[in-house]
């Protein structure tokens, strides 16, 4: 391989690891609500929140991703 081919091979990895990084952390973003909000709304909770207060933390990655 000639060194001009391996830094665009190495370019390419690296643009491939940063897209799906990026990829990876808003779907880590979009959905940790599922996880967390039930938990967050049970009696075993160490910060309960009320279910407007769950309403809200839901809706807040959409109202974000409109104000950009």
């Amino acid at each position: 391989m000639a060194p001009n081919e391996e830094i665009d091979f190495k370019l390419q990895y690296t643009a491939a690891i940063i897209a799906s990084m990026t990829a990876v952390g808003y779907g880590s973003s979009a959905a940790w609500t599922s996880p967390a909000l039930p938990y967050l709304t049970s009696e075993t909770s160490h910060l309960p929140i009320s279910k407007e207060q769950s309403d809200w933390i839901a809706s807040l990655l959409t109202i974000e991703k409109h104000r950009v």
